[in-house]
């Protein structure tokens, strides 16, 4: 089975059931998942361009890598991810309730299906000692916003009607961090599905799943001049003619932990040590006490967030902080890249 996102609702009214896209591709719950990392669930799948600008996901597959950005009409396997985790927080889709009135008349809500486009930009410098440092930029949601408020996300948004996924990554880029992508430096990395709000108890309390995304993740890697000047400061755009302010209201470099660069990354690290979120934040360095360089403000005011209250575990944690799923599975699979590739070099038929 093929999906293609973006998506409308199909006809009739929706009562409620199994909407979510991993069993979709894979024909029911959990046939064939990896689900190793312990918070969520993924299988390989194709993701292709399409020209009229929507992408599509195939399941079974047979292997193929690019290093370069899909063009139209060809492929790459990337993994597709999901919500999922031993102690029942499982995709929302997966159980999504019957929507209220209000819910259902909005043509965005559930069962359509929208797509995304997020970017973890790496930015590699030179350290004292002459070894390159990396570090990725998150971007935390600003309290206003309806979806995720609050939560480390990487810079992106909603795919424009005709527009492709890797323009829209780039443009949403540029808004919300100034930073000028080249279309070129952007890699497909992996997919997510995403659903809010983020469990079958909220979604019952919100009258409905109000969104099902696609969202991809690129990563591009930038260094020389353009990652000096992002490193010293951003753009994050002004307030907005209803007086509404930026999306983003706080930004920071995170140091890819050694861990995270080494060996299976820190998808293997977390493996090794029963998985999960928290083993995720260790192998990515957001520990307790970790100071992690920061941009306040309008983006120029340089400061420090603390790794273990802001960025530690999962959305929303105990301090209303935390990664947001998608981003942490996003890094969970930069990390484990091997061989300076981003790509995910993996045997898919193998539990990982």
């Amino acid at each position: 089975m093929d999906i293609v996102a973006p998506c409308p609702a199909p006809a009739g009214p929706f009562r409620g059931g199994n909407i979510c896209i991993v069993d979709k591709l894979l024909g029911g719950p959990a046939a064939g998942c990896d689900r190793s990392l312990g918070f969520a669930e993924f299988v390989a799948v194709q993701f292709q361009q399409q020209a009229d600008g929507s992408v599509r996901l195939s399941a079974g597959c047979e292997e193929r890598q690019t290093s370069a950005t899909p063009l139209v009409g060809t492929g790459v396997l990337l993994p597709l991810a999901h919500q999922w985790d031993a102690y029942g927080a499982n995709c929302p889709s997966r159980h999504a309730p019957v929507p209220s009135a209000a819910v259902a008349a909005d043509p965005r809500s559930a069962p359509a299906l929208l797509l995304g486009a997020c970017v973890l930009v790496v930015a590699d410098e030179e350290g004292a000692d002459g070894e390159t440092v990396s570090r990725v930029l998150l971007t935390r949601r600003a309290k206003h916003m309806r979806t995720f408020p609050g939560a480390w996300v990487a810079p992106g948004g909603g795919v424009d009607q005709d527009e492709a996924a890797v323009d829209a990554a780039r443009r949403e880029v540029k808004e919300e961090t100034g930073i000028d992508l080249s279309r070129e430096s952007l890699t497909p990395l992996a997919a997510w599905e995403s659903a809010f709000p983020s469990s079958v108890a909220a979604c019952q309390e919100a009258g409905g799943l109000k969104r099902q995304h696609i969202v991809v993740y690129y990563v591009a890697r930038i260094s020389g001049e353009l990652a000096a000047t992002a490193r010293q400061g951003l753009d994050w755009g002004a307030v907005t003619a209803d007086g509404v302010g930026a999306e983003v209201d706080c930004a920071c470099w995170l140091p890819l932990h050694p861990q995270a660069q080494s060996g299976g990354g820190a998808h293997q690290v977390a493996r090794e040590i029963g998985g999960g979120e928290e083993a995720v934040s260790d192998a990515l360095g957001l520990t307790a006490g970790a100071s992690v360089e920061a941009l306040l403000g309008d983006g120029s005011v340089q400061g420090f967030v603390d790794a273990g209250v802001e960025l530690r575990g999962i959305w929303p944690n105990e301090h209303g902080g935390g990664v947001s799923r998608g981003v942490l599975f996003a890094l969970a699979m930069l990390s484990r890249a091997q061989g300076g590739s981003v790509l995910v070099k993996a045997n898919f038929s193998q539990k990982l």
